[in-house]
């Protein structure tokens, strides 16, 4: 077995104090320092963990107490991001090596491909399906302000796209490309168009954007800031949409630091209203957007939580704690050093965790049928 509880039959008191959630279990052989990225692969329970440690590592899950780390890739540089194609067993790391390498995990045979189109480090990368030739195409965002296309048929990317401010993060969904930039500005493309900018609009939020995310079903995203900070905002173009955009402090830091980075944001695969927040505080939170209530709040996690995933039905959630790079060796129980291992835990969600709101107040009929259950 390549995983091991780290906390058994604990009463409650010790699990706050520690930050971890009853009967959460640690992967084994994690990073030795802090992880950037989870995704999990939308074909099997197959993790996919980037790391400030120059690595990028796959773990096979088989169960909830089975997993073993299958391959690890070696970088030049921090890996910054990962993520999986939807209908192929390909995984991407973007990398501060100024590369991103795919891997093909299937079979026995793994190839590595490394494709060099940047002239800064790759903040990001993502696997769209392309409705106009049915291929898997790669997106790869830089600090150098390009956004890169690829066919991975071909050697070259197939097309730029040129942003105002560095690139930060970005997130695909079937139809659009949402782009975050150093300079609060969020561009969005339309991927039947997607070599020019349809729209440019400046996050609703005050401080630095750290992640975008698609909502699920509907045209518009999620953003998180370096603040604590998350809005829902809707791109249609009427009145009716502006009204239902908001913003909301889903960090619960104060006192002296009251800025703390919003990490991830990750949307639950099958109730798709319902998303996570995780703060460098330690918050860990489940949301439900189109009724603005929390369907969830964990006990605080004890270090900064880098990074979370749900699998491919939403029954386990991954996620990151260690320390955050970025704000030196405070961050991580104020006594850890930058290069303290991160951990990489898993949960085994349960359905009141992340059932939408309506779902679990059926007295409230009307909203319930009027948001399409």
């Amino acid at each position: 077995m390549s995983i091991y509880p780290r906390i058994t039959n604990c009463p409650v008191p010790l699990l706050q104090e520690t930050g971890w959630i009853y009967n959460d279990i640690e992967l084994a052989s994690c990073p030795k320092k802090q992880v950037s990225s989870l995704a999990w692969s939308s074909a099997r329970d197959m993790l996919a963990v980037a790391s400030w440690d120059n690595t990028l590592r796959i773990y096979e899950v088989e169960g909830y107490l089975d997993a073993e780390e299958r391959v690890k890739v070696q970088f030049d540089g921090p890996v910054l991001s990962c993520a999986w194609s939807r209908y192929r067993n390909l995984v991407v790391g973007a990398s501060a090596d100024k590369s991103a390498r795919v891997l093909d995990v299937s079979g026995e045979a793994r190839t590595l491909r490394r494709l060099d189109g940047h002239e800064e480090p790759v903040s990001c990368a993502k696997f769209f399906d392309h409705r106009a030739t049915r291929t898997d195409l790669l997106v790869t965002g830089s600090r150098d302000r390009i956004v890169n296309y690829w066919d991975l048929r071909q050697r070259e990317p197939i097309g730029s796209l040129y942003c105002n401010q560095r690139v930060e993060c970005l997130d695909t969904d079937e139809r659009m490309l949402v782009i975050g930039t150093g300079s609060r500005e969020i561009h969005i493309v339309d991927l039947l168009q997607q070599y020019s900018i349809r729209l440019t609009v400046k996050s609703p939020l005050l401080q630095k954007t750290r992640v975008v995310k698609c909502l699920p079903g509907t045209y518009g995203f999620a953003v998180g800031s370096a603040d604590g900070q998350c809005a829902i905002h809707y791109l249609d173009a009427n009145a009716e949409a502006e009204k239902r955009n908001y913003d909301w402090k889903c960090s619960r830091q104060d006192g002296a630091n009251p800025k703390c980075e919003v990490n991830a944001i990750s949307f639950h695969p099958l109730y798709r209203s319902t998303f996570s927040t995780a703060c460098a505080d330690g918050t860990l939170t489940m949301w439900d957007y189109k009724t603005h209530k929390r369907v969830r709040t964990f006990p605080n996690m004890g270090g900064s939580v880098l990074a979370t995933a749900f699998n491919l039905d939403g029954t386990l959630f991954a996620y990151a704690l260690g320390p955050d790079e970025s704000k030196g060796p405070s961050s991580f129980a104020k006594k850890k050093s930058v290069d303290e291992p991160s951990r990489v835990i898993l949960h085994e969600m349960a359905d009141d965790e992340v059932e939408p709101w309506l779902r679990k107040h059926p007295e409230d009929g009307s909203a319930y049928k009027a948001e399409g259950w």
